[in-house]
């Protein structure tokens, strides 16, 4: 378990702090917050509250891959599109 302090300061700072050791274990102002989610959040799974719910964790990661692979499909789908009328005007 972690417990987070949030202080009331100009930057709004998070602390995490692990209550065994009372160690400081992260610590991010308003400023950065937002990028922390976005990239270990997101591209780490790094979602603490769904560590104890395996089953919903394997969800939303599997959710996460079938979106992934659904974009990158329908990237590859139209870039071949559009290289197919590129190649068809060169070709005309």
């Amino acid at each position: 378990m972690i417990v987070a302090v949030q202080l009331d300061d100009p930057g709004h700072s998070r602390y995490y702090i692990d209550p065994k050791s009372a160690r400081v274990v992260g610590g991010y102002s308003a400023s950065n917050f937002l990028d922390r989610w976005l990239y270990h959040g997101l591209h780490s799974m790094n979602l603490p509250w769904l560590y104890n719910y395996r089953p919903a964790w394997d969800i939303v990661v599997a959710a996460f891959m079938f979106g992934g692979t659904a974009l990158s499909v329908t990237s590859l789908v139209l870039a071949w599109q559009v290289l197919g009328r590129k190649l068809r005007v060169i070709n005309a």
